[in-house]
């Protein structure tokens, strides 16, 4: 693994990026392809590896605060699921910067390379909020940084996160879910990225139930998009229910609400392809 900071002539800011020497084992998934849950958790690991490097990342004024992650948006390209297998050769290059600054929050916007092509295999927006640990409350950035991000502002439209429906259908599967110790983080909350799994989990589950129009029961699809905003907090132990419908206008688009004592902790969308993954078999592996 490699940390590198960059200054990117064309948009005039700072970036920093992440260089992995290839993917580990347990990234991938049944069907021998990279799982989103391990990407998410990719991008989430490379925000924290080179925090040390980024003057986004620094503008906290105490040691009560931190930044948590309120939202994050991921778009995928077909060609991940083409590239990048158990049998690939495929080095991660994660590239971000700061988006956009608010007065208690920061947008990143990453993106994923190959090691030495420009090819965009994913992107991942990302809005953190700075948080006060012991009052539980959003608190301003350091007034320095805001008074030097000013012009960052001016230089590109304001990010425009996709909505979620308002109404909740009166037909929807049900599933429950019971995070436990290996699902959470080291704030011992359970971790962003395993929401999408517990999704990606009820998704199987409800397809197998011929919930879904068009999905089977393998559920060997791929995501090309997520959507997840953050709401609350849950932990280990901890019973969640998961509620899943499929859009009425389009086939591909997958919401999800999931709760905790009728408390809603997330709100999930997926869309994804309607061609199924090749499953990578044993006879296939270069092993």
């Amino acid at each position: 693994m490699a940390l590198n900071t960059l200054y990117d002539k064309r948009k005039r800011k700072d970036v920093v990026e992440v260089v992995y020497h290839g993917i580990p084992y347990a990234e991938f998934d049944k069907t021998g392809h990279w799982s989103t849950w391990s990407l998410v958790r990719m991008f989430e690991g490379s925000l924290m590896l080179s925090a040390s490097l980024s003057p986004c990342t620094q503008t906290v004024t105490s040691h009560e605060e931190d930044y948590i992650l309120l939202r994050q948006h991921c778009e995928i390209s077909p060609r991940y699921y083409q590239d990048i297998t158990i049998q690939s050769n495929f080095n991660p290059r994660i590239v971000f910067g700061c988006q956009e600054v608010g007065r208690t929050s920061l947008n990143f916007k990453v993106k994923m390379f190959n090691q030495h092509t420009e090819y965009v295999y994913a992107t991942n927006m990302r809005k953190m909020v700075n948080f006060n640990k012991r009052t539980k409350k959003a608190v301003p950035n350091n007034p320095f940084y805001l008074e030097q991000a000013e012009g960052l502002n001016g230089m590109r439209p304001k990010y425009s996160w996709p909505p979620f429906p308002d109404n909740v259908p009166s037909k929807v599967f049900r599933k429950k879910v019971f995070p436990l110790h290996s699902d959470t983080d080291f704030m011992n909350h359970v971790n962003n990225s395993s929401y999408i799994r517990f999704c990606l989990d009820c998704c199987a589950c409800a397809a197998e139930a011929k919930f879904y129009n068009y999905f089977e029961a393998d559920f060997h699809y791929p995501v090309l998009e997520v959507d997840i905003q953050y709401l609350g907090e849950s932990f280990a132990n901890e019973t969640l229910d998961i509620s899943t419908w499929q859009s009425e206008t389009d086939i591909c688009d997958l919401y999800f609400i999931i709760t905790h004592k009728h408390k809603v902790i997330a709100k999930t969308f997926l869309r994804l392809g309607l061609t199924k993954l090749k499953k990578i078999t044993y006879a296939d592996s270069k092993l």
